[in-house]
C-alpha cells in the first residue's frame, strides 16, 4: 500500500514530523534515514534543510536540491515505532558527521513522463531495486529484476505501457537505482514514443 504524505512540520535541524493520508503522524530523524553525501549533502545546512515541502504531484517531502524521502520507509519507520516493534532512540549527534562537498543536483526524483504516467524513483526506498509509476489516482511500484509489478494497483493498459517502456529502459533504470543508493543525482530517461 502507497502513503502519500499530507502534512509536514520542520522541528529542529534533521527533525521533520509527517502526517499521512490515513492520519498517521510521527517525527522522523534524518540523520538516522540517510548520510549527508549526493544529493543530501546540501541538507547539512540547517537553512537548507528547512526549506523541506512535500511535492503535490509525488505527494512526498522533497528539497530544492533535488533530495526525497520514500513516503512508504518513512511510513513504515513511524508505524513500527508507534507499535513497539522498533525502539526510536534519540540521535547521539549534536551535528552530522563532516561529509564530502554537495553534488549536482537534478532536481525532483521524476525519470519520465509520458502518456499520463509518471515514473519516479526515490533515494532512500527499500530493495528490491524498483521504480514508482503514478497514472491519475493509480500508483504501482515495478521491480526492476525480474520486471513485474511489486505492489500497487494500475489499469492494465498503463502497467503494460510501463512495463514496456521499462523494458526498453532496463539498464538506465537499474543504472538510477544505483545511483540513488549512492545518493548522486539521478539521470533522465527518455519517454515512451
Amino acid at each position: 500500500m502507497y502513503h502519500d504524505v499530507t502534512q509536514l512540520e520542520v522541528l529542529e535541524p534533521y527533525r521533520l514530523r509527517i502526517t499521512f493520508e490515513d492520519g498517521t503522524c510521527g517525527e522522523v530523524d534524518v540523520r538516522d534515514r540517510v548520510p549527508f553525501v549526493g544529493v543530501f549533502a546540501p541538507l547539512e545546512d540547517p537553512r537548507v534543510f528547512a526549506q523541506a515541502r512535500i511535492d503535490p504531484e509525488l505527494r512526498t517531502v522533497v528539497w530544492p536540491t533535488g533530495a526525497d524521502l520514500a513516503p512508504d520507509a518513512m511510513y513504515e519507520r513511524i508505524k513500527a515505532v508507534q507499535t513497539g516493534d522498533v525502539v526510536a532512540l534519540p540521535s547521539t549527534s549534536t551535528s552530522p558527521p563532516t561529509r564530502p562537498a554537495p553534488a549536482e543536483s537534478s532536481g525532483r526524483p521524476e525519470l519520465s513522463r509520458f502518456l499520463g504516467l509518471v515514473i519516479s524513483m526515490y533515494y532512500d526506498d527499500h530493495e528490491p531495486p524498483h521504480f514508482h509509476v503514478r497514472y491519475g489516482e493509480h500508483i504501482a511500484a515495478i521491480r526492476l529484476s525480474p520486471l513485474g509489478a511489486l505492489r500497487g494497483s494500475l489499469p492494465r493498459r498503463a502497467l503494460a505501457i510501463a512495463l514496456e517502456w521499462a523494458a526498453l529502459h532496463e539498464r538506465e533504470l537499474k543504472d538510477d537505482w544505483e545511483r540513488a543508493r549512492r545518493g548522486e543525482p539521478l539521470v533522465a530517461i527518455a519517454p515512451l514514443e
